[in-house]
């Protein structure tokens, strides 16, 4: 791995049992790893970016206008 402050590997996709429109069904899940230099970012704050960007990433919400 490089050594920078964040790092984000992309992974496969993998089918994984998950609620969607309130039943259980088979979801496909991109595989994602974030790394965080702790010695430049604490922990709160990269806590908070990983689950904004995860929000982002669900929702598609920046492809909406395009």
């Amino acid at each position: 791995m490089p050594n920078f402050t964040l790092n984000i590997g992309v992974g496969g996709i993998s089918k994984k049992p998950g609620v969607h429109q309130g039943e259980i069904a088979i979801r496909e899940y991109l595989d994602l790893t974030i790394s965080i230099d702790h010695d430049v970012v604490d922990g709160a704050p990269a806590a908070r970016f990983v689950q904004n960007f995860r929000t982002l990433l669900e929702d598609a919400e920046l492809l909406r206008g395009v």
